[in-house]
C-alpha cells in the first residue's frame, strides 16, 4: 500500500505570507487615518502600501493556487484606500 501524499511543508509559508499580507494590508489602511486630529499629513506613498501588500499576497497565494484567497487578497488590498475614504466621508461628512 501507498502512504497518501501530504502537500510539502516547503511551500507553506506562502500561504501564510499570503495571510500576513492580508493583515498588512489592514493596519496600513489604518495607518493612514490621523486618529489624533492633529491635521498632518501622510507622506503620499503611504497610499500605495495597502495595494502594494494586497498584490504581494496575492501573487503569494497564487504561487500556492490559492486562487480565492489570491483574488480576495488582491481585491482587498487595491479597494482598501477607496473604502477608507468613503467610510469617512460618511462619518465625518465631506
Amino acid at each position: 500500500m501507498s502512504e497518501p501524499s501530504q502537500p510539502a511543508p516547503v511551500h507553506r509559508w506562502r500561504v501564510v505570507g499570503a495571510w500576513i499580507a492580508l493583515g498588512a494590508v489592514l493596519v496600513t489602511t489604518l495607518a493612514l487615518v490621523d486618529g489624533q486630529d492633529t491635521g498632518d499629513t501622510r507622506p503620499f506613498w503611504m497610499l500605495f502600501l495597502p495595494a502594494l501588500c494586497g498584490i504581494i499576497g496575492g501573487v503569494l497565494a497564487g504561487m500556492e493556487g490559492r486562487t480565492g484567497l489570491s483574488v480576495w487578497t488582491i481585491l482587498l488590498g487595491v479597494m482598501a484606500v477607496p473604502m477608507l475614504f468613503m467610510i469617512l466621508v460618511f462619518i465625518y461628512g465631506p
